[in-house]
């Protein structure tokens, strides 16, 4: 009788209670809608007309991303772009929580993005200089990531700073395992081992992002 594995899954999000990754279309219409919600409430208010901005970060599990940003109240920022990791280009969605209206202020962020399947080998030969490197399981290698952070940020007019600090969930698929094992393994691998898909795997992480927000209005 063959053995199968199915999904392998060490999903514990309940317990943490980050966002789970969403796909990147819903994301960026998740952030469109809110801004439009606060943005139509604020003006009712009478609040302060609402401000965008551009941003630039680096982190991880992020990579290098660039970002609109809107500020439709002055506590809550949104934010949706596009990011690459040096092996796809993915999506990525954000709203941050700034308490105060200080030059220097604490930051509380949720954000979450995709990245699709890519190649990654030529990364993992670059990085540790084998340039015969090649693993099924970089062959198709793509996440969704959801995180939560705490941050400083410094400025307030025209020019912020960004740091921020926490925890991220990664989920993916370990796509070429079964080739994987058989290449390492060579005839030691049991016969009788096959997978009815692919697993399924969740890593949860320390994560952190440095960047730079540009308001294009006062």
């Amino acid at each position: 009788m063959r053995r199968r594995c199915s999904s392998i899954q060490a999903d514990h999000a309940g317990r943490a209670g980050l966002p789970s990754p969403a796909s990147a279309r819903s994301l960026t219409a998740t952030v469109a809608v809110c801004t439009w919600t606060l943005a139509s409430a604020a003006t009712a208010a009478g609040a302060s007309p609402l401000r965008v901005g551009v941003m630039a970060e680096v982190g991880v599990p992020d990579g290098g991303a660039a970002s609109v940003a809107v500020t439709p109240v002055s506590f809550v920022r949104l934010h949706a772009g596009v990011a690459h990791n040096l092996v796809s280009t993915g999506l990525r969605a954000g709203l941050t929580l700034v308490p105060l209206s200080t030059w220097a202020t604490p930051t509380l962020s949720l954000g979450a993005g995709r990245y699709p399947e890519g190649d990654a080998n030529p990364l993992a030969r670059r990085l540790t200089g084998d340039p015969l490197l090649a693993s099924p399981l970089l062959d198709e290698l793509g996440y969704d990531y959801a995180s939560a952070h705490l941050g400083l940020e410094l400025g307030r007019r025209r020019v912020t700073l960004l740091l921020h600090v926490g925890a991220s969930r990664i989920t993916t698929r370990a796509r070429g395992l079964e080739a994987e094992l058989t290449e390492q393994q060579g005839s030691s691998m049991p016969p009788d081992l096959t997978f009815s898909t692919d697993p399924r795997v969740t890593i949860w992480t320390v994560s952190a992002r440095l960047g730079l927000l540009v308001y294009l209005s006062p």
